[in-house]
């Protein structure tokens, strides 16, 4: 029997492409290293049809692109402030939340999650921060559809 407690595992890749995938682990596949290494340091026993794993890419909003090939202050600024207004435009609360919806239905067993950022804007230093957690949006958005997750690793 599994446990009651689900688990999420969370790295950030800048860069990598937006992709999901979904699949049930058998006794009998394949897995990876990091996935064994959870599992046997978490889950006493196996079912006999084996752990419901599922992987999602939640982009973490915009290309970087700008700032990293900015030559100067004021194009780095101008780019970090284009990039924040990209990310804010991609709507990342309700992107967060579709992602809760999925991952509540599914109910999958561990969760890893791509490309986790949290952005936070701060300036000047008299306004009030404003941003995103991704990870934290995500367990909420999970909490409130009764869906409890536990964080096991981040990198």
């Amino acid at each position: 029997m599994l446990p009651s407690v689900r688990l999420i595992g969370s790295r950030l890749f800048a860069g990598t492409n937006a992709s999901d995938h979904s699949r049930r682990i058998r006794d009998d596949a394949p897995t990876p290293v990091s996935l064994l290494v959870v599992l046997l340091f978490s889950v006493p026993a196996l079912a006999a049809d084996g752990v419901t794993v599922m992987t999602r890419n939640m982009y973490f909003g915009a290309d970087l692109t700008p700032a990293i090939a900015a030559t100067t202050v004021p194009a780095l600024i101008l780019a970090a402030t284009h990039i924040f207004a990209v990310v804010n435009a991609s709507d990342v609360p309700s992107r967060v939340d579709g992602m809760a919806a999925e991952i509540a239905k599914a109910r999958p067993d561990l969760v890893g999650l791509q490309e986790v950022a949290i952005w936070r804007a701060v300036y000047p230093p008299t306004f009030s921060p404003t941003g995103f957690d991704f990870l934290e949006l995500l367990l909420d958005a999970l909490a409130a559809r009764g869906e409890h997750y536990v964080v096991v690793a981040t990198t």
